[in-house]
């Protein structure tokens, strides 16, 4: 391929493999060269919970540029190389609802289309409440953040939604068979008039036409049941594809290759450009054979992988595929990202992370077959290590266990087993040692760690916050080390602050080992108060400025010269923002995106985005050359 590429762009062309650029918005999500919109629907935690690793950025930016384009999407690789976690990661990042549809050699078109069931009120009623409390819980997100504005509403609307689902749980108990009283009806008909009400004063902008639909029908279905004209009869229910296509949701069928190719071959009618899709099983209604033409939002992923056998040559041409490599081709997990990843399973401290790769990296090379040599058995090492140590077992002890239980026992032969328990126990004697387990400060692990994914989509902006001063913490948090501390940063501070109740205001700390020297750590501030200050936009500003006043006043025992570097870098901010510079600065961000309200995309040095630059910049439409002289002029204007 890369020989074709260069045979006819140039020898001197390289293709673009990935910038691994990440910035997020309230309202935009940017991986390089690829921007999506964020719908701002409400976060789903997912179990286990994602996390934005170095990694994943690569095979994300690809996959964003699938989804922007309106491209099928084909990730290919071996087992637990992360397709399905992309495809999750990415719907959660965006606010999209992500269906998961898992196949099998015994799936048919009834699965995927629908088919005719008999009538039974009780699941039209189970969907539209599942509505309600979907758009219950978007409802009420906005109003607890909105602070001042419909608190007491917000409040109401929970209270009447508690009471209502309780005072609901208690009639089913009472009643025997599944049908609807008049009295339910009519205090969820309440509820959905309050949530219209609070929809529009919040500005959530949920769109609220289907459920309202879905309502009517409802009671049209129970006016009908009443009087008995669908007793015994037969319903068309649509599968998981045709709900997806009409409500916009994103469409992920899991190892699709288990599927039959006859299965699938329904589907290459949709993928075509300006496509639809043709229900024959349900029959003619009013003369017409139904046609579902698939919602602008709509996106369907595919994965598979090669091993369990390919796609047809047709459904192939109809996607993109994305191959992502497994850890037995050839790719290796950045340290950084594998304790980013341990630290989200429960593993806290630098010392057991390290003895965990450790254990991990060993077992892996030593024995060439082993079941247990992907990062899956690394978290579930760490996984059972949590569970161990939430329960009071002490930590020699339940790393023993865990490991044991997840790379020992799991090994094919008795020879492997021992083999792999000696190696265990080899690592462990590290415990035996007397400074080890000391230290718990990690950079971007303990105690301040990268934003999680979750974190990242509830709330964009402080993330990118925590997201630049990772540097900055650790920098001081490694100073802290040297003198007294208010934060426990030794495995002896946190015993102490665990046997004061978990009371951390008020304590002070000493003592500690550091690894990397205190010039060092001076030396590293400027240019880390230089990171947080130069990606600061006019969205944001306000919050950077607040966070490093927090980090001078929580910092007091720190050097005096690096809290003057903090303070340095919060006047600063507030000198370019607060004055004539921030009326141009707005200015300059109107000229880039006429068409957009990000505030949060242009940054103090751009340097930090060029890929956005270059987007803009390929967007630029001039109609003559004089309004491009034009444009050239007010830049220029903006800029000097």
């Amino acid at each position: 391929v890369l020989s074709v590429f260069r045979k006819v762009f140039g020898e001197d062309s390289e293709p673009y493999s990935g910038s691994r650029q990440f910035h997020i918005t309230p309202l935009n999500l940017q991986v390089g060269f690829s921007v999506l919109q964020r719908i701002g629907g409400a976060p789903v935690a997912l179990d286990p919970p994602l996390s934005i690793t170095h990694q994943v950025l690569r095979p994300l930016e690809s996959l964003m540029k699938c989804v922007e384009m309106g491209w099928m999407t084909i990730l290919v690789g071996p087992t637990a190389s992360g397709k399905t976690s992309l495809a999750r990661l990415l719907a959660l990042l965006t606010g999209h609802r992500l269906r998961v549809l898992a196949m099998n050699s015994a799936m048919d078109t009834t699965e995927l289309l629908g088919g005719f069931e008999q009538v039974d009120i009780m699941r039209p009623w189970q969907q539209v409440l599942e509505s309600v409390d979907y758009i219950v819980a978007n409802v009420i997100r906005r109003g607890l953040m909105s602070l001042d504005v419909g608190i007491q509403d917000t409040e109401f609307l929970l209270q009447t939604w508690g009471l209502f689902c309780h005072w609901l749980k208690e009639e089913r108990q009472q009643r025997t068979g599944g049908t609807i009283n008049s009295e339910a009806l009519n205090k969820l008909e309440v509820i959905i008039l309050l949530l219209q009400k609070l929809n529009t004063k919040l500005k959530v902008f949920t769109d609220m036409s289907k459920l309202q639909l879905d309502f009517t029908l409802l009671k049209e279905r129970l006016a009908q049941l009443e009087d008995g004209w669908t007793n015994g009869g037969f319903e068309w229910l649509d599968g998981m594809l045709v709900q997806a296509l009409q409500a916009g949701d994103w469409l992920l069928m899991d190892n699709v290759n288990f599927c039959s190719a006859s299965v699938l071959d329904r589907l290459n009618a949709l993928l075509e450009p300006g496509g639809s899709l043709t229900i024959n099983e349900r029959g003619v209604i009013d003369g017409k054979t139904p046609k579902i033409t698939p919602h602008p939002n709509f996106r369907l992923f595919l994965t598979m992988d090669p091993v369990h056998g390919e796609l047809s040559r047709a459904m192939r041409n109809r996607g993109v595929e994305i191959y992502i490599p497994g850890e037995h081709e050839g790719v290796c997990w950045d340290t950084l990202d594998l304790k980013t990843l341990l630290h989200t399973a429960g593993v806290t401290g630098d010392c057991v992370c390290d003895l965990l790769i450790g254990i991990h990296k060993s077992i892996k090379t030593a024995i060439w077959d082993s079941p247990a040599s992907s990062v899956a058995s690394l978290l579930h090492a760490a996984s059972l290590l949590s569970c161990q140590l939430q329960r009071g077992v002490d930590l020699p002890s339940a790393l023993q266990h865990a490991c044991g239980e997840a790379y020992s026992q799991c090994q094919r032969t008795n020879t492997n087993q021992k083999q792999a328990q000696l190696l265990i126990e080899q690592q462990l004697a590290i415990l035996d040692t007397e400074d080890w387990g000391s230290g718990l400060l990690c950079a971007g692990v303990w105690p301040d760690g990268f934003p999680s994914a979750l974190l990242s989509t509830e709330d964009s902006c402080f993330s990118a916050v925590l997201r630049d001063g990772q540097v900055l913490s650790f920098c001081l948090n490694t100073l802290s080390l040297q003198g007294k501390r208010s934060r426990p940063l030794s495995l002896s501070d946190l015993r102490r602050a665990l046997q004061g109740s978990g009371v951390h205001e008020g304590l002070s700390f000493s003592g500690g080992v550091v690894d990397l020297a205190e010039g060092d750590a001076l030396r590293l501030i400027p240019t880390a108060v230089r990171l947080l200050t130069e990606r600061a936009s006019h969205g944001d500003w306000i919050l950077r400025s607040s966070w490093l006043s927090h980090l001078g006043k929580s910092y007091k025992q720190a050097p005096d010269s690096a809290l003057v570097q903090v303070e340095a870098g919060n006047r600063a901010l507030k000198a370019v923002f607060g004055g004539k510079l921030a009326t141009k600065g707005k200015s300059l961000t109107q000229l880039l995106q006429p068409h957009s309200t990000d505030e949060y995309r242009i940054l103090v040095d751009m340097r930090w985005n060029k890929q956005y630059l270059d987007i803009l910049a390929n967007k630029c439409n001039f109609e003559d050359e004089e309004r491009y002289t034009e444009f050239l002029e007010a830049l220029n204007a903006v800029a000097n």
